[in-house]
């Protein structure tokens, strides 16, 4: 039977990835229900495989929604928060892994900005999990050369993991470019009296259209991040400064200083004036 070289036909420049990036930190995490994060970023790099469960996550200012067998990538410096639902726990592995670049992205970066964090593995599946499983064993176990092991491990899953990136990269492209955009623009603008209409012209589409668009990528309508944005700067103005109420309502883009209480009372359960006396009391 005549010897075929399966692999000479992928020795190519472009099929090649010299990365050897430091594995920081292996370990499993199980979380009770109504368990949250605070919002962090680290230096490193960090993968986050749900084995259990599910958690919802805020990254970069957009909100996902993370099940059993999903992985999550946090780039370095990714600003995120954590927090599960009300009956199930959670499992998941994290390693964490810096000193590496890739091509066109900034260091310890596995994806752009464009890119889901927020992998459902379709390719190579089966071999993702018994990677994430083998490094923690690994771990775990004072075996000879593990350490060695564990960061060959680590390269099979940054590999893996940018197959399945790949993979879905142009269809999210535009999809988050466009909530990006209108994201940012509220929050230039929210001090002004803006509408719906406002933010749609901004990316040219019809505002059914992007109520939709954000409300699937962001879990909320775009008024009510509006909302939301211009109630934390009322809150701020009211704890730090001496501003009365209706100037602090005419800065975040309210004529009616009635209105504005209104909106405030609903939102954050307690009148303007209110919030003012019991927050300043605390300091």
């Amino acid at each position: 039977m005549p010897y075929t070289d399966y692999l000479e036909k992928r020795k190519t420049v472009g099929d090649k990835l010299n990365i050897a990036p430091r594995l920081l930190n292996v370990g499993s995490e199980c979380t009770e229900p109504f368990w949250y994060n605070l919002a962090h970023s680290h230096a490193a790099c960090e993968l986050l495989y749900v084995t259990e469960g599910s958690e919802s996550a805020l990254i970069c200012g957009q909100r996902y929604e993370v099940n059993a067998g999903d992985m999550i990538i946090f780039n370095a410096g990714n600003v995120h928060q954590e927090w599960g639902d009300q009956k199930h726990m959670r499992k998941c592995i994290v390693c964490t892994f810096d000193q590496f670049q890739l091509s066109g992205l900034p260091e310890n970066h596995l994806i752009d900005k464009t890119t889901n964090p927020i992998i459902r593995p379709t390719v190579d599946k089966d071999m993702l999990v018994m990677c994430f499983q083998a490094l923690l064993r690994e771990s775990i176990r004072d075996n000879l050369y593990g350490f060695s092991l564990s960061h060959l491990l680590l390269q099979e899953i940054i590999i893996i993991t940018l197959r399945n990136t790949n993979k879905t990269r142009k269809a999210t492209k535009n999809y988050n470019y466009e909530c990006e955009t209108v994201k940012k623009y509220i929050d230039e603008h929210y001090r002004e009296q803006i509408r719906l209409e406002d933010i749609a012209q901004q990316i040219y589409v019809s505002k059914s259209h992007l109520s939709h668009l954000f409300r699937t990528q962001i879990g909320e309508a775009p008024i009510r991040y509006l909302i939301r944005k211009r109630m934390e700067e009322a809150k701020r103005l009211l704890v730090e400064t001496n501003d009365t109420i209706q100037q602090i309502a005419e800065s975040i883009g309210y004529d009616s200083p009635v209105y504005f209480c209104q909106i405030f009372s609903k939102e954050e359960g307690i009148a303007p004036s209110q919030y003012r006396r019991k927050h300043r009391i605390s300091l």
